[in-house]
């Protein structure tokens, strides 16, 4: 792909690696662990050739009691992405590049796997994008609501802060 020919190439237009990737990764986590309310956010440009913006991120994120840890580049062979939850009874693990998630139990000796069909790599992308048009547009959506939208835009903001100046950017204090 070409992100120097996109909207990639340019914060102001939704490019780099937070706005165009992460943000997806963050709002499935707040769904499931409830919004962020800080992140420390360190990114720079790496490989992608013809652009400037951030194609390397990692953040350091508060949801809550709940410390989440990104980290993504939009070069790396192979693409691989990996989700892993972790408590005091065990751990989960999405493995989106192998079709599989799975479990671990205290006490296991192994993870116990299980595959997930094949899907198109855009569609959950599209389908986010679709339902907040809905809203837009006043029908019913299932999936973002305008606050969830909000949000979406307090983490990557927060985020670019945080890159920007290097320090945590807590959202109560800085984005309403």
């Amino acid at each position: 792909m070409y992100y120097s020919k996109t909207y990639y190439r340019d914060r102001k237009t939704g490019g780099g690696a937070i706005q165009d990737a992460l943000t997806h990764t963050a709002n499935w986590f707040e769904s499931i662990l409830g919004p962020t309310d800080s992140v420390l956010c360190d990114c720079s440009h790496q490989a992608l050739p013809d652009v400037t913006v951030e194609d390397t991120v990692s953040i350091s994120a508060r949801n809550g009691s709940a410390p989440v840890n990104y980290t993504l580049n939009q070069f790396q062979a192979p693409n691989e992405s990996t989700y892993q939850f972790n408590t005091a009874q065990g751990s989960v693990k999405i493995e989106l590049h192998n079709r599989r998630w799975g479990w671990f139990r205290l006490g296991d000796k192994d993870w116990t796997w299980s595959e997930v069909p094949p899907a198109d790599r855009d569609m959950s992308f599209i389908e986010q994008a679709n339902r907040f048009i809905d809203l837009i547009e006043g029908q019913p959506s299932r999936l973002c609501s305008l606050e969830a939208a909000a949000q979406t835009l307090r983490f990557n903001l927060a985020a670019l802060a945080s890159a920007d100046s290097g320090a945590r950017v807590f959202f109560a204090k800085v984005i309403s």
